[in-house]
This record gives structure tokens, C-alpha cells and sequence, in this order.
């Protein structure tokens, strides 16, 4: 007995779905694997696996998971259960060396202008608003993160 004709590229076609679905799924882990691969230890990563975001440092890179410290506590994630792959960049302290530049900016100013009151104050005022810039320049680069998105490549 013989297959119709139309039938056989419908079963070929159906036979192909499962290898080229497992073989995206292979090429999909092997891209998160080689991204991690080539991430120094202990490198700041976030992941969204299984709908939950996790930030931390990498542990430890095996087979087929990745190893995360979090704050809270250590997790283990399958490469196959990440959807999306953050990496820490650098920072390169702008808000620092702009609040840096404003208090100097500011102090000088205040050195210009003499005080027949008390000849200090406008040295102390000067101190106080480097300081204060300083700080606040601290705290903008501490609350702005620099995160890469990795896996998926933009644009997918």
C-alpha cells in the first residue's frame, strides 16, 4: 500500500519540527554557556529564569548551569531556564567627578570674594559644598546602574 503523494512532505516537514526545535534549543544554551564562559569569576550578572529576576556574582560556571550569589543566598540556574542575561559594565564615576567639579567650582568662587566678617567662613562654606557635591556625586553613581543586556543579542 502506498502513502498519497501529498502526505510524505507533511511527514518529512513534521519529522524535521523536533530536531530543528532541539537544535535551537542547543544553539540558544550554547550561547548563554559561551557568553558566562568568557565572564571573569565573580563578574555581576542579572538573569530572568523561569520569570523571576535574580542579580548577583557569578559562583561558578558547569556543564549546563551557572552558579549565583545572591544577597540572599546561593542559587544554582539551568543555561536552558535563562531567558535574558544582564553583565555589570564599568563604571566610570561621572556623577563623582561631577559633584567633584561643581564643589571645586564653588569653592573657588567663594575664595574670590573676601569676608571682613570672619575671614574663614567662606574657606569652611567652600569645604562644606565640595563636600556635599562630593557625596551627592557619590550617591548618583551608586543608585545609576551600567548593565549590558547580553543574551538575548538586541534586536531578537
Amino acid at each position: 500500500m502506498r502513502a498519497p503523494s501529498g502526505i510524505l512532505p507533511v511527514l518529512w516537514l513534521a519529522g524535521m519540527g523536533g530536531p530543528a526545535a532541539s537544535l535551537a534549543a542547543q544553539s540558544a544554551d550554547s550561547s548563554v554557556s559561551s557568553i558566562v564562559s568568557e565572564l571573569p569569576a565573580a563578574s555581576r550578572i542579572r538573569v530572568i529564569a523561569a520569570g523571576k529576576r535574580l542579580s548577583g556574582h557569578l559562583v561558578q560556571l558547569g556543564q549546563d548551569s551557572l552558579t549565583l550569589r545572591t544577597p540572599e543566598t546561593i542559587q544554582t540556574l539551568s543555561l536552558q531556564a535563562i531567558d535574558t542575561l544582564w553583565v555589570a559594565g564599568r563604571r566610570g564615576h561621572r556623577g563623582l567627578l561631577s559633584g567633584l567639579a561643581f564643589g571645586a567650582v564653588m569653592f573657588g568662587l567663594l575664595q574670590l570674594e573676601g569676608s571682613s566678617e570672619d575671614p574663614g567662613l567662606n574657606t569652611r562654606m567652600g569645604l562644606v559644598l565640595l563636600g556635599g557635591a562630593t557625596a551627592v556625586g557619590l550617591l548618583l553613581d551608586g543608585a545609576s546602574g551600567n548593565w549590558a543586556r547580553r543574551f538575548p543579542p538586541s534586536g531578537q
